[in-house]
Parts: structure tokens; sequence; C-alpha cells
């Protein structure tokens, strides 16, 4: 077998899809019109898979522990909710783009102080600074709300 055709080969086989991994995709789309009444829940659901996935990408991959990974989800969600609260911003995904860069933009701030530590010191440093930024939330209740 020449290279060429071992690669096509490989590929071929590397690519194909199998039956059951389109499954949770076609469960999701039935649940969405056989259970209506469990919307809110199932959107609690993957908002947790969500934040799931991304700590899985910080520890797992990166190798950064860390134990303020809920704050910076904490700013996201206080940024939508403010500009919706505030600025009467109604439509959703736009406000969750720019909640995501918000967030974004504060971990890159606090990376660039963070980063420069590692072990149990990076650990203490991310705690502390879920901390700040909770405890920034709730100085401020009269635009937060607390």
């Amino acid at each position: 077998m020449t290279p060429d055709a071992e690669a096509r080969s490989y590929f071929s086989r590397r690519s194909r899809l199998k039956w059951w991994e389109g499954l949770p995709w076609i469960l999701a789309v039935a649940a969405f019109f056989v259970l209506p009444d469990y919307m809110a829940f199932g959107t609690q659901v993957l908002i947790t898979i969500i934040f799931a996935l991304s700590l899985d990408l910080v520890v797992g991959f990166a190798g950064i522990v860390t134990l303020g990974h809920a704050a910076y989800f904490g700013v996201g969600a206080y940024t939508a909710g403010m500009v919706s609260a505030h600025l009467g911003w109604t439509e959703p995904i736009s406000a969750l783009l720019l909640a995501g860069f918000v967030a974004a933009i504060v971990g890159f701030i606090t990376g660039a102080v963070l980063l420069r530590y590692h072990g149990l010191t990076l650990l203490m440093l991310t705690l502390a600074t879920a901390i700040c930024l909770q405890e920034f939330a709730n100085v401020n209740e009269d635009v937060t709300g607390g």
C-alpha cells in the first residue's frame, strides 16, 4: 500500500461516526417537545455541563489547578443579568456574548498576575480571587443586587 493510500485509509476509518454518537442530540431535541415542563431544569443541567467542560479544559488539559473557576462563571452571569436589568437589553444572544467577553477580560487581567505562580500558591490565590470577586458583588449591592 502506498503512503498516500495508507493515509486515506486511516482517515476514512478514523472519521466515521458511530450510530450512537447522535443519540444525545436526538434525545435533547425530543425532550424539548416531549417534556416542555422541564425546560428550566434542562437549562440548568446544560449550564452545569458547560461549567464542568470548561473546568475540565482548565484542570485536565492545561493542568492548572484552580479553586476560583466559578468566579469567572459568576462574572459572566452577573454581566448578563446587569445588562438585562439595568440597561434593558432584551436580546439574549448578544448579552451572553457580552457576558463571555467581560468574563474573558477579567480572566485575562487576573491570569496575567496569577499564572506567575504554581502549586499551592496558585491554588490559594485563585481561591482569594473568587472571594474578592464575591465580596465585590456583595458590597456593590445597589448595582449587582447582592
